[in-house]
């Protein structure tokens, strides 16, 4: 999967807004935490899953089953919001 979207990134206190740079496929802006914001950017190649679930594991030094259902919930969003191509 990856990101139909490019996004332009604006750091506000603790979570970042990211901004659509796309004016046909989603128009708007999106507000994230860290996290979601390093799953977004594992996105900007062709990932699995899986391959995101170690990247933020490894990062953050947590267990993969934990991280699993954060990206798992994450991913469906950025699919619902047409974000992502699977």
């Amino acid at each position: 999967m990856k990101l139909k979207v490019v996004f332009e990134r604006v750091e506000v206190g603790n979570s970042y807004i990211m901004v659509s740079m796309s004016d046909t496929i989603f128009k708007g802006f999106i507000r994230v935490n860290k996290t979601c914001y390093d799953i977004i950017q594992c996105l900007n190649e062709d990932v699995t899953e899986d391959q995101i679930v170690n990247a933020i594991s490894t990062k953050y030094n947590q267990d993969p089953d934990k991280i699993r259902i954060f990206v798992h919930e994450i991913i469906d969003q950025l699919v619902e919001a047409n974000i992502v191509q699977e």
